[in-house]
């Protein structure tokens, strides 16, 4: 027998009131014996396994005085769970299976093939969207599954609320969804479920209170009109007449439908309606934050403030996960540890982090940076006491400026410097060497990762972590009756896509503050909640149209709607804001740089509050602050004598004048930026190049005894640099694009350098080293020392030449050299001085480009011995001053900061503010 619902209002004390409620009804029934409190007879069902501790408390608090016998309280699942049911007929297909069982027959289908979609990881991942799909539709239509012509008769039905148009275009799309969820129901492990329910009517005869959830799904109103027939059920379901006025005011939709439930058909209306019965809620309070950072800042301090106050049951509802996951990294910092009673998908943690990472090595064997990620990762190479060292090494080679992010050149590099290290990276990289070019059934190629896994140590090392364990058990799954080849890229996507559908829930001792969603926390008392991004994006959520399943269209088939789905939020809201003393709701005014609105049904509750001239109470939790003495950050003014090298280059002294405290750093500290992992190669790669190129060139023209024509010369360039650019096009492909410019300008270098010899101008030498030691004062002592790229000689006037080869902008250069902010010819010319002996001496600079090279002279009034002499004892006295402890200022030149890697370390717009 169906008794008539016992209604509970929604209240802090409701689980104290239908308990009385229920023996007081046993008894008028005379159920139970007067003042014998014997329940063994009964079941009680909640809807979340959190309630069964909320009725024993409540039922254990008002018989403490009487002796009793409790009932059996569990959930639905655990009551089908108990029961032993054997099917050997039935063989239910868990969802990584089902996912690839719809995956293998979208393949096959015709129409998918007509409308030319190749890319087999779209169908994986609309594979996935029709799991949930069908799960809907599964739940809406299994009370019917004995019968199913009525199914096709509702399909029919819902179809012809589709406009005609739609039914026409979209055809082939109904009959495909149509066939393939009746074709895969068959095993279902929902229909499993249904089964046994089934069974459970027919085999069990025990008296059943019911606690009903906010929304029963259609199977639940089955299964309690069904079990009703032989046994005694009574259903507890929330009063939503008892709630405060303004809810009703401010949310009509709360009130329950004539259809939506058999047991309770009548519809609820408010108890007052009266305005002047609407009153602010004493226990609501909202906060508005500027920013993600701000709205982590304000949750954190209020749940420590109210653990300060003694509150040890404290919940954040989920609205808004990125928030939740910074609040709760705050919280950490103050030994406050939160148990995410939601968790999070198994793919946002560190071990699929590792093996996506794998996955990465897999699709592109030649990167060197993806390889480094992996081997950076905690689960490899354990067992080696030095990885870090290890790690140091690879990585040092893999950020070299002429590696380009290529893996065969780093092992070329390491074999090298450490051949142990050589073979056990090699070792690694066999194992999964050419796998990505592969075809293995899904089951083959879970075993290769995992054995993989099992020869580097590295299933040891996951067994030990709680997310490893479970990513352990997707790669354990065998599919035995599924034969299909996958390439790499189809495994790689179905693994994720499982990953993406496996939730993990991390174990925590601390349960002072549990992360739940806003529909598990029906039911639940707490001492405070706090309700993160309850704005538009968030609350109340819609429900997302797939295909022709549109609103209308899930209307007729009694599936979820977005009315549905914002009654049912909303009734969850209520009974929330009825049972907590203290609520704050926290939402962001700005995300991601854009206006962002508070969610409208908030916005509803605030305008019936500004009609009866009262409003929401806003709070902000006062952050404590510490009154820190800020010392005013002035320019850097280093001085160190100890650490003046012995020698320096040219180029450092030319640090030294654009910024002596780069000098210091770069050349006194020898700190370096870190290089980039290069995938292209940058412009001075280029220049390297073409100083190389034209070195060997000129080389074997001299080397040459007979006159060489320009075609010839031209022959003899284009070998040399196809050469050259041949090694670098092997190690990076893109090198390509600077040997196509190059090429367009060797016919203007060769004109050039013809025209250039027909005055009388012969290469001498090149790319050579010169150096001289410059005694400053106190007999102390350093060394200048410089590359030459090229020395000219003429053959008519014995004068010599001194050419630099440039890739860099032409203005910008000849504007340093007039105004005096270039000293390298200069001081070229005083080391070829001294080294060779030679006091006659022009300089040039040679400015490459594919249309024109052009010449910067340097002036006779630079390039002299009165101005070499005087730039030498300048040299000298700032060397000594250095040398004495004399500061070495950051001068803060925009022009020179721009492109400084020392930035960092000088803090130029810290102390540009003061």
């Amino acid at each position: 027998m169906l008794y008539p619902a016992l209604r509970i209002p929604p209240s802090t004390s409701f689980w104290f009131d239908s308990i009385k409620k229920i023996i007081k009804h046993c008894e008028d029934l005379q159920i139970i014996l007067p003042k014998k409190y014997d329940f063994s007879s009964f079941r009680v069902v909640v809807p979340n396994s959190l309630h069964i501790q909320c009725f024993k408390k409540s039922f254990n608090k008002i018989l403490s005085s009487k002796n009793y016998i409790p009932p059996f309280i569990g959930t639905f699942d655990n009551w089908l769970e108990l029961q032993a049911f054997n099917f050997d007929f039935f063989f239910p297909i868990q969802n990584h299976e089902k996912l690839l069982y719809l995956y293998l027959k979208l393949q096959k289908n015709y129409l998918l093939k007509k409308n030319n979609v190749n890319n087999k990881i779209d169908l994986l991942i609309f594979s996935r969207v029709l799991i949930k799909l069908f799960h809907e539709l599964t739940q809406a239509l299994l009370p019917s599954i004995y019968t199913l012509d009525k199914i096709k008769i509702r399909w029919k039905s819902a179809l012809n609320y589709l406009s005609p148009f739609v039914r026409t275009i979209l055809k082939d799309e109904i009959e495909l969804i149509w066939s393939i969820w009746c074709d895969q129901i068959k095993n279902d492990e929902a229909v499993w479920r249904f089964i046994n329910i089934q069974k459970l009517i027919i085999e069990v005869e025990m008296p059943l209170i019911w606690f009903t959830s906010i929304q029963p799904s259609p199977i639940e109103i089955n299964f309690l009109n069904n079990y009703s027939k032989n046994c005694s059920v009574l259903p507890i379901i929330i009063d939503w007449s008892k709630i405060p006025y303004l809810y009703f005011k401010a949310w009509p939709e709360i009130q329950l439908s004539k259809t939506e439930f058999t047991i309770t058909k009548k519809i609820i209306s408010p108890l007052y309606n009266d305005d002047k019965n609407i009153n602010t809620p004493s226990n609501i309070s909202i906060c508005s934050c500027n920013s993600l950072e701000d709205i982590a800042i304000q949750g954190a301090q209020n749940i420590i403030n109210w653990l300060i106050l003694g509150y040890k049951k404290i919940a954040i509802i989920e609205l808004d996960s990125l928030v939740v996951r910074r609040i709760c990294s705050l919280l950490e910092r103050s030994k406050v540890f939160v148990f995410n009673k939601v968790g999070c998908k198994l793919s946002n943690t560190s071990a699929a982090a590792f093996l996506i990472s794998f996955f990465n090595v897999i699709d592109e064997p030649q990167k060197s940076n993806k390889f480094l990620i992996f081997l950076k990762s905690p689960y490899i190479l354990n067992d080696i006491s030095d990885k870090s060292n290890y790690i140091l090494i690879i990585e040092s080679i893999c950020r070299d400026i002429m590696v380009f992010n290529n893996l065969d050149f780093v092992l070329t590099k390491l074999k090298n410097i450490n051949s142990n290290l050589h073979e056990l990276i090699q070792k690694i990289i066999n194992k999964y060497k050419k796998l990505n070019s592969k075809y293995y059934s899904v089951s083959k190629w879970n075993s290769i990762i995992l054995k993989f896994f099992l020869e580097l140590n590295i299933d040891k090392v996951l067994d030990t972590n709680e997310s490893g364990k479970l990513l352990l058990k997707i790669l354990s799954n065998m599919y035995k009756n599924i034969d299909s080849l996958f390439t790499f890229f189809e495994y790689r996507k179905f693994i994720e896509l499982q990953m993406d559908m496996t939730r993990f829930i991390s174990k925590s001792d601390d349960h002072r503050v549990i992360v739940l969603s806003i529909s598990d926390v029906y039911l639940l008392r707490f001492n405070a909640i706090l309700i993160v991004g309850i704005d538009i994006n968030n609350f109340p959520s819609l429900v997302k149209e797939i295909l022709f399943f549109s609103n209308t269209f899930r209307k007729k088939l009694k599936l979820k709607t977005n009315y549905s789905l914002r009654q049912k939020q909303l009734r969850e809201l209520t009974e929330l804001l009825c049972c907590c003393e203290k609520i704050m709701l926290l939402w962001q005014i700005y995300k991601n740089s854009e206006l962002n609105f508070i969610s409208p049904l908030i916005e509803r509750l605030q305008l019936i509050l500004n009609f009866s001239e009262k409003k929401l109470r806003t709070y902000r939790s006062e952050i404590s602050l510490y009154n820190i003495k800020s010392i005013p950050i002035n320019p850097p003014l280093p001085s160190c004598s100890e650490l003046l090298p012995n020698k320096i280059s040219i180029t450092s002294y030319n640090n030294f004048i654009a910024c002596p405290y780069k000098f210091f750093a770069q050349n006194m500290l020898n700190l370096n930026s870190i290089n980039n992992f290069y995938n292209i190669p940058q412009k001075y790669h280029y220049g390297n190049w073409v100083h190389k190129i034209l070195f060997l060139y000129h080389s074997s023209l001299n080397s040459s005894k007979k006159i060489i024509s320009l075609d010839e010369r031209f022959k003899l360039l284009n070998l040399i640099s196809e050469k050259i650019f041949k090694e670098a096009i092997k190690i990076c492909p893109v090198s390509l694009n600077y040997y196509i410019f190059w090429k367009k300008s060797i016919q203007c270098y060769l004109k050039w350098s013809y025209a250039h010899e027909s005055f009388g101008w012969n290469f001498i030498f090149g790319e050579k080293k010169y150096k001289k030691t410059l005694f400053l004062f106190n007999n102390k002592k350093i060394t200048l020392y410089g590359r030459i790229d090229r020395i000219d000689k003429n053959n008519i006037n014995d004068k010599y030449l001194i050419l630099d080869y440039k890739t860099s902008d032409y203005n910008s250069l000849r504007k340093k050299i007039y105004n005096n902010e270039d000293y390298q010819l200069l001081l070229y010319k005083f080391l070829l001085e001294k080294n060779v002996n030679i006091s006659k001496y022009h300089a040039q600079y040679i400015v490459l480009s594919s249309k024109q090279i052009k010449i910067i002279d340097i002036p006779e009034n630079i390039l002299n011995s009165i101005t070499t002499k005087i730039l030498i004892s300048k040299i000298k006295k700032q060397m000594h001053s250095i040398a004495t402890g004399a500061p070495l200022p950051a001068l803060g030149v925009e022009s020179i900061c721009r492109f400084c890697n020392m930035k960092g370390l000088c803090r130029k717009k810290e102390w540009l503010i003061n």
